[in-house]
C-alpha cells in the first residue's frame, strides 16, 4: 500500500488591539494523499478546508483567557465535518 503526499496550504492574519488583546483569523486548505494497493489507484484523494477564529482577553500581566473556534469541511464523499469551540486559561510565573 501507498499513499501520495498530501498538501496543505495555510494562511493567518492577527491584529493585536492593546498589549494581551489580540483576534487572529485562520484558513487553510489540504489536497492530496491518494492511496493505492499494488499500484492500483484506489480514486480515494483528500481534500480538507478549515478555519478558525481565535480572541486573546488579557486579565492582568500575568494571565489571561483564549477564545477559540475552529471549524472544518471535508471536500470528499467520506470524511468529518468538524466545528470546535474552546476557552483556555493562561498564567505566566
Amino acid at each position: 500500500m501507498e499513499e501520495d503526499p498530501y498538501f496543505v496550504g495555510q494562511g493567518h492574519i492577527s491584529y493585536a488591539f492593546r498589549p494581551g488583546l489580540w483576534l487572529t483569523a485562520s484558513t487553510g486548505y489540504g489536497l492530496g494523499g491518494e492511496s493505492s494497493v499494488n499500484s492500483v489507484p484506489a480514486d480515494d484523494p483528500k481534500g480538507n478546508f478549515g478555519w478558525g477564529l481565535s480572541l486573546g482577553i488579557p486579565i492582568n500581566r500575568a494571565m489571561g483567557f483564549k477564545l477559540s473556534y475552529i471549524g472544518t469541511r471535508t471536500q470528499e464523499d467520506t470524511g468529518a465535518d468538524t466545528d470546535t469551540f474552546s476557552l483556555a486559561f493562561s498564567m505566566m510565573w
